[in-house]
């Protein structure tokens, strides 16, 4: 599993950031165990679990981050939701 850090300069200082690129070849099993390492790794170093608010993926029904995601994801995953698919 491959996950970049985002530090800064490139983002402010305390919102640095984790970067998880999937791609066609990862199977929903591969994201579902990566998904289970980071929350393993969350539990141990005792990170808070904050859970948005909002439309969720289609997938897994894991809450979307739409703060994080550009402009044209956001619009994607909105019209999802509001269409029912998201």
């Amino acid at each position: 599993m491959f996950v970049q850090a985002i530090n800064p300069p490139t983002v402010p200082r305390g919102g640095e950031l984790l970067r998880i690129a999937p791609t066609p070849q990862h199977s929903p099993e591969m994201m579902e165990r990566l998904a289970e390492a980071l929350s393993e790794c969350w539990g141990a170093l005792g990170l808070p679990r904050d859970s948005p608010l909002g439309p969720a993926c289609a997938s897994c029904q894991r809450p979307l981050h739409l703060s994080l995601m550009s402009a044209w994801e956001r619009q994607h995953f909105l019209q999802g939701a509001i269409a029912g698919t998201a």
